[in-house]
């Protein structure tokens, strides 16, 4: 007679095209992530004012912006902040390129299916009605055009798959750009344990790649807002069911060790419940 909720992943707060995360209605035992319980996001409406400040940055000193990114939900928030800068913000020509099969694939998805997505304003009332197109970005599906990229000069800014900069079209590019002092590393998702991005985010001073040994003399920047994942914050909210009763028993996953122990901590002082981090092969009753 019990009700068990398992969190998944979720959600951060004011996300400009999903609709918010659904609450718990009612709760006697929580599976809950942790991947940022050990941390806040700076706030929802810093992240375009902070993308703004890194484009117009990085293409004044004629460099090029790299940002590794998911294919599915993390690129199309970025395309659908940078066609608001673009327009509000921030004007230039300089290309944009999406290189990410994937990424140019899940985008047409969400085109299609618009109806179900949520807006700060009405997209649809704008000439192209297109809320992830603007002139300068360009996509390049096949590898041929992946690999033109190269042969534009002076500025640019590219979006490549995949966000943990372990794998996909952005190691290309982290080998060609990521010993130049004037490129820029933006990091808007979560990087894993050894993955080449937790290593470049926490400062490594060369890389490999490709079994090359690489230099990182990029400038790395990072917005936490952009995260698919919801801080300490967000989460303690949502482990609050609607029926106002606190769950008996949390049981925390989907984190590192740190995360977890700081989420923890938090939760039982927060929500004065039992907080139990499962040890694999353990059974647990509740």
């Amino acid at each position: 007679g019990k009700t068990i909720v398992f969190s998944g992943d979720i959600g951060n707060d004011a996300v400009p095209i999903l609709p918010p995360t659904e609450p718990i209605s009612e709760a006697d035992v929580v599976i809950c992530e942790s991947t940022y319980g050990h941390r806040r996001h700076e706030p929802t409406a810093e992240r375009e004012r902070k993308l703004a400040e890194i484009m117009r940055t990085s293409v004044g000193k004629g460099g090029v912006l790299l940002i590794p990114a998911f294919s599915i939900e993390r690129t199309q928030e970025v395309l659908y902040a940078m066609n608001n800068i673009l327009q509000r913000d921030f004007h230039t020509l300089v290309p944009i390129f999406l290189d990410s099969p994937m990424a140019i694939r899940a985008t047409q998805v969400y085109r299609h299916y618009q109806s179900y997505l949520q807006f700060e304003r009405s997209i649809l009332t704008e000439p192209d009605r297109d809320f992830f197109a603007f002139p300068n970005l360009r996509e390049t599906l096949t590898v041929d055009e992946s690999k033109s990229i190269v042969n534009t000069h002076g500025p640019k800014i590219i979006i490549a798959g995949g966000g943990m900069m372990s794998g996909g079209r952005i190691m290309h590019h982290l080998l060609k750009y990521l010993s130049d002092p004037a490129t820029t590393i933006l990091i808007i998702g979560y990087q894993g344990k050894g993955t080449l991005g937790r290593a470049i985010y926490e400062g490594a001073k060369k890389v490999k790649i490709f079994r090359e040994i690489v230099p990182v003399k990029a400038q790395v920047q990072a917005i936490g807002a952009f995260s698919a994942h919801g801080d300490m914050d967000k989460l303690t909210r949502w482990l609050r069911p609607e029926n106002g009763k606190i769950p008996s028993h949390v049981f925390l996953s989907h984190g590192d060790p740190e995360a977890k122990e700081v989420f923890a901590v938090h939760v039982r002082h927060e929500l004065r419940t039992e907080v139990t981090i499962p040890t694999y092969g353990i059974a647990y009753e509740v």
